[in-house]
């Protein structure tokens, strides 16, 4: 009996203290714990992985996207986060305001913040993802990914993620 809390005392210390594991406490991604599975980006991104990104925003979009001003100083000029990649080279992406469907699934964008200004967004149409780039998404509708501000460069991209123990 005593052995499983010993256990349990155990792996929370080793994920604690490991850089390559962190708690995500919900919003864009699914609540749980994740670990960094891949930093160098030698096997190519699917649709479905989990994904650490720089936003491409300026300082505007930033602002009014995540309600607060960008990070001073860093290399990530926005604010990173974890998105879904939705859409790789090749796909197609059809964006008719307000859905945006991408072959991973189809989501709905808000035309304005909380403060009634208009939110930046793709022109209507169909979009071809071209090569280096990904359509990113996440759970919450308000949250920074694609549906905003289009394709994301591979270079925005930090690093690949798994889940290891998520919840609702």
């Amino acid at each position: 009996m005593t052995f499983f809390p010993a256990l349990g005392i155990s792996a929370f210390m080793y994920f604690d203290v490991h850089p390559d594991w962190f708690f995500i406490p919900g919003g864009s991604a699914p609540q749980g714990l994740w670990h960094i599975v891949e930093r160098d980006g030698r096997k190519p991104l699917e649709r479905g992985d989990w994904i650490i990104v720089c936003p491409p925003l300026n300082a505007a979009a930033h602002q009014q996207l995540f309600a607060e001003n960008p990070p001073n100083g860093e290399a990530c000029a926005s604010k990173r986060s974890m998105k879904q990649v939705a859409a790789i080279p090749g796909d197609r992406v059809i964006v008719n305001f307000p859905y945006v469907d991408t072959p991973l699934r189809v989501v709905e964008a808000i035309d304005v913040d909380a403060h009634g200004d208009a939110l930046p967004r793709p022109f209507d149409g169909i979009y071809t993802v071209d090569e280096n780039t990904y359509w990113v998404l996440s759970q919450h509708p308000r949250s920074a990914d694609s549906r905003y501000y289009g394709a994301i460069s591979l270079t925005d991209i930090e690093t690949r993620v798994k889940p290891v123990w998520t919840f609702p």
